[in-house]
């Protein structure tokens, strides 16, 4: 993030925190038109607006727009915000070291997994499928990091779960979604395509079929990738580090 997108989430912030010029369940103006309030691009105001709906301030739907929340104190968002000035890792790394990973994960857990640790990937992945219907972003990577994290918890490796569980919250950060979701201009297919990729995964699982549950990780990487990791996203994400 840099100070450009700071200052405008920071006055976005105080309008809706301090002078309550926005309540809950109001909509925000449209990208273009903060832009002109702001006097700068629609990309500064764009990244300004991931940041507030990093922090819970904001709600963002692919369709509709941005809608403010309930939060919390003022001084509690502020230093939150001034924490994204230093945020995130590099996303390709993170991304690779899952690739490598994640699938190996998913055969153990075709081993291991137990009938509650089945019935907790299908909630799991009936909420992702809620998400991807409904069109709420946030909902969508949240639901996706605890499907993953669920995959992990079928291991009962306890080792897994502590060297695994920071790296499937590193990559599938907020940020990063959301810079995703706008390069893709609101199409649903990404999410679509992913909900069914998992939903092969959690079926091989339950299944018990290693070798399947194997290829279907590897293969959700390989398609995902194409969408979530290139050059310019690499380069974008740098840039709000």
């Amino acid at each position: 993030m840099n100070l450009k997108e700071l200052r405008v989430a920071q006055e976005l912030l105080k309008d809706i925190a301090i002078f309550k010029k926005y309540q809950p369940g109001d909509k925000l103006p449209s990208e273009r038109d903060l832009a002109k309030m702001f006097g700068v691009s629609r990309t500064v105001v764009r990244e300004a607006l991931i940041a507030l709906r990093y922090l819970g301030v904001i709600e963002r739907y692919i369709s509709s727009g941005s809608y403010v929340k309930e939060i919390g104190p003022y001084k509690s968002l502020q230093r939150k915000l001034d924490n994204l000035l230093g945020l995130g890792k590099d996303p390709l790394e993170a991304w690779q070291a899952r690739e490598v990973l994640e699938p190996g994960i998913a055969r153990l857990a075709a081993r291991e997994a137990t009938f509650m640790d089945i019935q907790q990937l299908r909630k799991a992945v009936g909420e992702m499928e809620a998400a991807v219907i409904a069109g709420a972003i946030s909902n969508f990577y949240s639901t996706d990091r605890d499907l993953h994290y669920a995959i992990l918890q079928a291991t009962h490796n306890e080792y897994l779960l502590r060297l695994i569980s920071p790296l499937i919250n590193c990559v599938v950060h907020p940020i990063w979604w959301e810079i995703k979701s706008e390069s893709i201009n609101g199409a649903d297919e990404p999410f679509r395509l992913s909900l069914s990729l998992h939903m092969r995964i959690v079926q091989a699982i339950e299944a018990h079929d290693e070798d399947a549950a194997y290829a279907q990780m590897q293969m959700h990487f390989s398609v995902l990738g194409q969408y979530l990791i290139d050059k310019k996203e690499v380069e974008k994400w740098q840039r709000i580090k």
